[in-house]
């Protein structure tokens, strides 16, 4: 199991004072889930102590956790804390004291259907399997061809582990017990009649999302009229839960009445949860209560239509008398969805008002478990239940079926007429189905992501290249990078028919040796109405002006072309600017959006703003903007206080608050078009001031008698204008040194620093968009001030020759005591490979020197997005099943590790082995699949660790110089003499030698570090915003 917190406590003061805040925490809540939760995470933390150091501790807990665990009801947490109930259990049950409690076993029983579940409900099969396995519950192993056919039985989780269960019962494996066990009582909770609605604590907080998603039964008691009433007891605001079982008999009364004409009887309901010791509060059961008795209503009265809601959708958020679905509580909401993530549901219906941001936060969940999914389905009314996809299950009843159902009673004559019926009415739906079907993508409600292949045969173009609804030109461009750099663009080919579409992916073209698939198999079979992904990198080997190929999908019998797009890129030597950002004008953006928070000019402390960036257009003829921060109401109404932009490169213009400005630029004083122009707007609120400043040249500096103060929720877009009607007014050319200050920048502030590289915590310096580390669909920020940016579309990244001045090197040769020659990688620099040097499944051996000193570092990282990594760390062997504590004495040390066809990874440090771990538990392992680079210096997965949230985690790793020589990459396991002989002499093993890299002299003039066996690049990276000096 991945545990990211495991080894915070590491001292007897430490664990004794975090058990002291554990029992205060404990003592301040009566919530079994946050108890449990808790105690889960202070284990998490202690867990690499001695059993001796935690006996005493676990002799306090072990009550509560042998209750906690065996509690009935179905909790939402993450796979890894019920691991931890799990160790937990087992480390009680292995205390000379256990035998003083009963019911041991039955917890550690409990707890091990728990995982399985937490396991089966998001869809992680391959990290289940291994965690059985490390714990010896398994000995089966599943090979690649087992996981296809798991993963292509089913689209839904259920499916997915019914065939993982049914395949190891095939293999008469010991666990088939427990998982069969576990199955039963997840096809328990799909096959109750029931609503699923989800409950948060009343005493939750923001950081951990406690509570449960319950059943909610819906009975009718007797068929007089009468108060209904809930057998559940009530909190404190328990008026509010009554209320909206109010609101829902009236409004599913009303419902009924419209849809079918028809008046419905009055009957008293009992609303019963199935966790008879929940307590209700708040307003949130109202649209789970009317589906609950829309459900009840048409199946007791004889309709046309009977509608049932499976237990799998789960319905939050409460209504007014009208049926009205208000909108809540965001932060309630995102609780609530991250609790439907962890449990049985496979649709979640919630306030329309917050289903964008929920698919956000729903992404956000699947970085982890990828293979979950979850349907987000929003409504405004309650009346839209029944008409909206996903909720309902419709039965259109036949007017026999009515008959049978109202008189009780049908003749032969009538049965054999339905079945002629019917059976002319099958064979009517079988050629509707595969020959004259509607638009599956209407019809089945399918949503098309941005860079989407959709191929549909019933739309006017059967192939297309797709952003969401938008078609596109079928052109990607993949920027100009460094020669030995590597960029990775994410696609998806959607199929639109009834059959499953089998597509063959190939890359084709004059260049096509500079991409490569690096995540996805080349043979693809894609169901009905799904999607398949695929990523590929661009690798350029070479400089060029023009770089093209093309990808292609064939027909994998006949070959034949079913579509291509076209790729693009150019490649040359670094320039002294690292990169910079290009829109193509077309819809190309950059986003901050819900993440605006640091534009928020009221609410800093200095109420004063400074917002400045580098720019090069592509021609002086259009009119563009920059900068602009509003958004447009759901009553259509424009909300904005900040936009800069031009009108051609004659005329500049701004609004700040309620006062606007539009300047005819002097021609002296004129941006150039395909020429780099340094723009800075400066706003203090306290001095009632604007400056707008261009090349260094103060263009207006004004006070006026008031300013607003700002829209209050700030949402900024960077290269075009936010409109009711879409991105309008789109830049078009180069963008660099994005920098936002929360203080007042005078000309000369800006004269001294326009031209430098800064430091991300530079005093004032809120938020630093340098470029040089963007990937696909991220502008990271270079501080934890303000958030990342979100790349809309495709920009792209170019190197950039913007005036900058760099006064930090990159790298330095030097020589060690022992007399060798070695390379010191500088603060904020690292090495990174993304030429693939070993085929796809091999057992491998790594091998390199490395100076290790008492600063943290990354010393090496191979990179396997989301599905695994490879890291060596001053401290730890690192890899995405576990991490290992190792201890590494100071100086030049010889680090090698193999890694074999089982997956089984062996450190030796100075020949000697010192830890033996995992890199996946799913072998073989994959060395192309998902492959971002192999790094030395830093781990970069090309999304998470220059994330401002992990600002504190990876800072202190790229902020000193690292020092490394000779690294080395074999096919094979060395054997451990020869690796004993290769760190004692040095002598390199020819045999399957892969690549080799003697870092014994500086790089050549593209940054990059030649092997010397087959030519690969280790190429320079820069996070310079990490280690330049302070200037302000």
């Amino acid at each position: 199991m991945d545990h990211p917190h495991t080894g915070y406590i590491r001292t007897p003061s430490e664990l004794d004072a975090a058990f002291r805040a554990l029992e205060r925490s404990l003592g301040l809540t009566s919530s079994p889930q946050r108890r449990l939760r808790m105690i889960c995470e202070f284990y998490s933390h202690a867990r690499l102590l001695p059993d001796a150091w935690l006996t005493g501790y676990i002799l306090f807990l072990a009550p509560a956790v042998l209750e906690l665990v065996r509690l009935p009801y179905i909790r939402n947490y993450p796979p890894g804390v019920w691991a931890d109930a799990y160790d937990l259990v087992s480390l009680i049950e292995r205390q000379p004291w256990a035998e003083r409690h009963s019911g041991i076993p039955e917890s550690r029983q409990a707890a091990l259907e728990q995982v399985i579940l937490a396991h089966g409900f998001v869809s992680s099969l391959r990290e289940l399997h291994g965690w059985l396995t490390q714990q010896s519950l398994i000995t089966e192993t599943l090979v690649e061809k087992d996981w296809s056919s798991i993963f292509s039985a089913s689209t839904n989780g259920y499916g997915l582990f019914q065939a993982y269960v049914r395949l190891l019962e095939s293999k008469n494996s010991s666990c088939t017990e427990i998982l069969l066990r576990a199955l039963g009582t997840w096809g328990d909770y799909r096959r109750a009649a029931a609503v699923s609605v989800i409950l948060l604590d009343e005493e939750a907080d923001d950081r951990q999302a406690t509570g449960r998603v319950l059943l909610m039964d819906i009975h009718v008691h007797g068929d007089q009229s009468g108060r209904s009433h809930i057998t559940n007891a009530l909190g404190d605001s328990g008026h509010q839960t009554v209320q909206q079982l109010r609101n829902a008999e009236v409004v599913s009364d009303r419902i009924i009445h419209n849809h079918f004409s028809a008046i419905p009887p009055k009957p008293q309901f009992i609303f019963s949860l199935h966790e008879s010791s929940a307590e209700l509060v708040g307003e949130s059961l109202g649209v789970g209560a009317v589906a609950g008795l829309l459900v009840r209503r048409t199946q007791q009265m004889n309709l046309r239509e009977r509608w049932s809601l499976p237990s799998v959708v789960a319905c939050t958020g409460s209504i007014d008398a009208e049926g009205n679905v208000a909108a809540g509580s965001w932060e309630s909401v995102e609780r609530k969805l991250q609790l439907a993530f962890h449990s049985p549901v496979e649709r979640v219906v919630l306030p329309a008002v917050h289903r964008e941001a929920a698919l956000h936060a729903l992404q956000r969940l699947q970085r982890d478990f990828p293979n979950r999914a979850l349907a987000v389905i929003g409504v405004s009314h309650v009346a839209d239940l029944p008409e909206t996809g996903g909720v309902f299950q419709r039965e259109l009843l036949s007017s026999y079926e009515r008959l049978k159902k109202g008189v009780g009673r049908h003749s032969l004559s009538v049965s054999l007429l339905l079945m002629l019926i019917l059976l002319a009415g099958g064979s009517y739906l079988v050629y509707l189905s595969f020959y004259a079907y509607p638009n599956l993508e209407h019809t089945r409600g399918a949503r098309v992501g941005m860079s989407a292949v959709v191929y549909n045969p019933k739309d006017s173009l059967r192939w297309c290249f797709r952003d969401e609804k938008q078609v596109i030109p079928a052109s990607v461009p993949f920027g100009d990078l460094e020669v030995g750099d590597g960029f990775t663009r994410t696609f998806s080919i959607w199929n639109m028919t009834p059959t499953d579409l089998r597509v063959r992916i190939c890359i084709e073209g004059p260049d096509s040796v500079d991409w490569y698939l690096n995540r996805g198999a080349h043979d693809l079979r894609i169901s009905s109405v799904e999607k398949a992904d695929f990523s590929v990198m661009y690798n350029p080997r070479s400089p060029a002006m023009q770089k093209e190929a093309r990808i292609v999908l064939r027909d994998p019998g006949s070959q034949d072309e079913l579509y291509a797009l076209e790729l693009s890129g150019s490649a040359g030597k670094p320039q002294v600017g690292g990169y910079a950002l290009h829109f193509d004008g077309r819809d190309d953006v950059m986003h901050f959006g819900r993440g605006s928070t640091a534009f928020d000019l009221a609410a800093s402390a200095t109420r004063e703003m400074t917002f400045e960036c580098w720019f090069r257009p592509s021609q002086d003829d259009y009119n563009f903007m920059l900068l602009h921060n509003g958004f447009y109401t759901a009553a259509k109404n424009e909300v904005a206080d900040l936009y800069l932009g031009f009108d051609s490169l004659r005329t500049i213009y701004y609004l700040v608050g309620s006062n606007a400005d539009v300047i005819r630029l002097k021609r002296d004083l004129r941006p150039l078009a395909n020429a780099w122009n340094h723009l800075a707007l400066a706003v203090s609120i306290p001095q009632r001031r604007i400056a707008l400043y261009l090349n260094g040249e103060v263009i207006e500096d004004r006070i006026d008698d008031f300013l607003i103060e700002g829209i209050g929720l700030p949402h900024v877009t960077i290269g075009a204008y936010d409109s009711e009607h879409g991105k309008e007014l789109l830049y078009r050319g180069d963008l660099d040194e994005v920098r936002l200050w929360h203080r007042f920048r005078t000309i000369e502030e800006i004269r001294r620093s326009m031209g430098t590289a800064l430091n991300g915590l530079t005093d004032g310096l809120m938020g630093y968009w340098n470029m040089d580390t963007n990937v696909e669909s991220i502008a990271f920020n270079a501080n934890k001030r303000a958030h990342s940016a979100s790349l809309l579309h495709r920009p792209t990244l170019v190197r950039s020759d913007v005036p900058l001045h760099t006064p930090c090197k990159d790298v330095s040769v030097f020589h060690t005591p022992a007399g060798e020659s070695a390379l010191e990688l500088h603060a904020g620099r690292y090495l990174s490979c993304s030429d693939r040097v070993l085929p796809r499944f091999s057992e491998a051996t790594f091998s390199l020197w490395f100076l290790q000193t008492s600063l943290p570092a990354i010393h090496f990282n191979y990179v396997r997005r989301h599905d695994g990594w490879i890291s060596i760390e001053e401290s730890y062997t690192y890899t995405r099943v576990q991490r290992r504590f190792v201890h590494i004495a100071p100086g030049w040390r010889h680090a090698a590790f193999t890694v074999d066809d089982a997956g089984l990874l062996t450190l030796y440090i100075d020949g000697v082995k010192v830890d033996t771990t995992r890199v996946t538990m799913t072998p073989p392992i994959d060395w192309h699949e998902k492959f971002e680079g192999m790094l030395l210096g830093f781990r970069f997965d090309k999304e998470n660790q220059l994330h401002s949230r992990f600002y504190d985690q990876y800072f202190p790793a790229l902020s000193h110089p690292r020092s490394y020589r000779e690294l080395s990459v074999w096919k094979r396991q060395l054997s451990e003499e020869e690796i004993r002989g290769l760190a004692a002499s040095g002598e390199i093993p020819g045999r399957d030698l892969v690549a080799f890299w003697p870092l014994d002299a500086m790089p050549d003039g593209y940054h990059n570090f030649v092997d010397v066996v087959a030519g690969a690049r280790l190429h320079v990276k820069r996070v310079c915003s990490w280690e330049q000096p302070v200037y302000e």
